[in-house]
């Protein structure tokens, strides 16, 4: 999986690229580690793409992270990618019922979602590259601070 990768951007705002993470055992230590920031007093915010699961496990894969997400009192989940809805429904079902939580269509779409909820106090874990390049939304939040 690699080593988690934090960046403090311009703004403030703490970016965890887990775009290394694609299965739900990698995405859980990102998760925790956002969980973190939570308890420091950050507003968190969760990208998701699509996991790289079998077919048995997928449904419970992806169940798994949207419902921890909200057990990690995540204030944000953007779920990209019809191949991940079921992220943003396992968060629906565990009670996230106040728009916490989103499915966007694409990397651009996630990004115009992600961008106005930047700033110091902060923290954007972007996970989940199986399918979607999740790296592309990495780029453009680093993009905008430089």
């Amino acid at each position: 999986m690699g080593e988690l990768m934090e960046t403090v951007l311009t703004d403030g705002t703490v970016l965890i690229d887990g775009t290394a993470a694609v299965t739900q055992r990698e995405v859980r230590t990102f998760q925790q580690q956002l969980a973190e920031w939570e308890h420091r007093g950050a507003r968190t915010v969760h990208v998701a793409g699509e996991l790289n699961t079998t077919h048995d496990s997928w449904l419970d894969d992806h169940d798994a992270v949207g419902r921890l997400a909200v057990r990690f009192n995540v204030h944000r989940i953007v779920t990209v990618g019809e191949g991940a809805r079921h992220i943003h429904n396992a968060a629906g079902l565990e009670g996230s019922w106040d728009g916490e939580s989103l499915l966007v269509s694409d990397v651009q779409r996630a990004y115009d979602e992600v961008r106005p909820l930047r700033g110091d106090g902060t923290a954007i874990l972007v996970t989940g590259s199986s399918v979607t390049a999740m790296s592309d939304i990495v780029a453009l939040l680093k993009g905008d601070s430089a």
